[in-house]
């Protein structure tokens, strides 16, 4: 954490969570440490909220087919964007599990995900268009992927106005 610029009193309040972290995703304490302390940075989360990332990130890892590990290149990748539009990590997590589910891996789900969002908040970008204008919160973004989904617009379809091919 010292490396991510938390204080000393930072680290010493974060260090339970820390530790219950590492120990029930099986990594270790350094890991546990950087992989929170980025999801707190990805997220502007105080380090007070450093329980709260450990749960959510203890529990997105035993339930689903990502490794702990993974956590790290999807919060790194897609949590600032993700934060910009006013969404929390609690919701990121979630996304990401569906498009794991949808077989993509880490790396390609948090790619899908932040080209989803860059689109979605670009007024020249296709999917944009397709509603008329750019969406500017994470209540926008919601409704628009509720549209999609009750039009039957898969994932696949949302992929390519992204540019993003579908694997």
């Amino acid at each position: 954490l010292a490396k991510l610029d938390f204080t000393q009193a930072e680290i010493k309040n974060s260090t339970g969570a820390i530790l219950d972290l590492a120990a029930a995703t099986n990594a270790d304490l350094a890991e546990a440490a950087s992989v929170a302390g980025g999801a707190l940075r990805a997220f502007n989360l105080n380090a007070t909220e450093t329980e709260r990332v450990a749960s959510v990130l203890a529990v997105a890892t035993t339930k689903s087919g990502l490794a702990f590990s993974d956590y790290a290149t999807i919060l790194g990748t897609v949590g600032p964007i993700a934060n910009k539009f006013g969404l929390q990590i609690e919701d990121t997590i979630a996304v990401i599990g569906k498009l794991r589910d949808a077989k993509f891996d880490a790396s390609s789900a948090a790619t899908a995900f932040r080209n989803i969002l860059l689109k979605l908040s670009d007024p020249a970008s296709e999917l944009s268009k397709r509603f008329g204008g750019a969406a500017t919160s994470s209540e926008e973004l919601f409704s628009r992927l509720k549209i999609l989904k009750d039009e039957g617009v898969d994932l696949g379809q949302v992929l390519e106005l992204t540019d993003v091919r579908a694997s």
